[in-house]
């Protein structure tokens, strides 16, 4: 102020022509609300516009669904309508008279025999799996494994002069008659060469007869055996005793069904006369 006064002196104007003032500026904060605000106000009718039109789509969504729904059952109720219609019409012209069909009396024959062939081949079938289920030892259960058997049968053919024989007890015991050998006395009894017992039958007297099979040709038979160790089926051997007698016993010797006489004991074997 002071050099206002001293510059207003120096050209010689009046003080009250020489007043300085200051306009305030104005700020932008009121503007910056104000778009700030419209800015508002714009967003607010854009969310509003586009809900309306969301609704008014669904609306008319709804509304041309219900009517295609509409036209379609009419048409199935049309369709329907005129099918059966047209089936009622076209009933008779569509049902030809088919040719009759007549079966000989040969050809029923044929089938009868055709189909008892088929029962008794399932009948014969079941009775094999249930023989070869419940009764493992049946004769057609034999039958069948002697026929489809992978297993070879061996067949053992060999002689009474093949085996090496022994007396069934010690020789002061035993006594030779006629090819018969008798045990008097208590003992037990040895079979005269390895075998399997293949029969044990028990007499009136409470004895038993028990029979060896040593080969397929060749088999021995005792007498009067009052305790039996072995049973049907076992196999024997010639160092074990087969059975015990009380008082008595008798050995006979067969190559397959004749009595063999012309042997003869040495100590405690048996050698066969050539």
């Amino acid at each position: 102020m002071a050099s206002d006064l001293d510059y207003a002196k120096m050209i010689e104007i009046p003080l009250n022509t020489c007043e300085y003032q200051t306009k305030k500026r104005k700020t932008l904060f009121k503007k910056k609300k104000f778009i700030s605000l419209i800015n508002k106000k714009l967003s607010l009718n854009k969310t509003k516009n586009l809900k309306e039109e969301e609704a008014s789509n669904n609306l008319s969504q709804t509304a041309t669904d219900n009517a295609q729904t509409n036209n379609q059952k009419e048409n199935c109720s049309l369709t329907t309508s005129e099918d059966k219609k047209l089936a009622t019409k076209k009933a008779p012209e569509q049902t030809p008279n088919l040719p009759a069909i007549y079966v000989s009396k040969k050809e029923k024959i044929k089938n009868a025999i055709i189909s008892a062939q088929v029962i008794a081949v399932f009948a014969l079938v079941s009775a094999i799996i249930l023989t070869n289920v419940f009764w493992e030892n049946s004769g057609m259960n034999t039958l069948f494994k002697s026929v489809f058997s992978s297993q070879k049968v061996i067949s053992d053919n060999r002689a009474p002069t093949d085996f090496s024989l022994y007396l069934p007890v010690k020789s002061e015991g035993v006594t030779l008659n006629n090819g018969v050998i008798e045990i008097e006395g208590e003992y037990s009894l040895y079979p005269v060469c390895d075998g399997k017992v293949s029969k044990v039958q028990k007499e009136t007297n409470g004895s038993y007869t028990v029979t060896i099979s040593h080969s397929d040709n060749f088999f021995s038979v005792i007498e009067g055996v009052d305790l039996v160790y072995f049973s049907v089926g076992e196999e024997v051997s010639r160092n074990l005793p087969m059975g015990y007698a009380n008082k008595s016993a008798k050995v006979y010797l067969y190559e397959q069904d004749k009595l063999l006489t012309d042997y003869a004991t040495v100590e405690n074997s048996i050698v066969f006369n050539k």
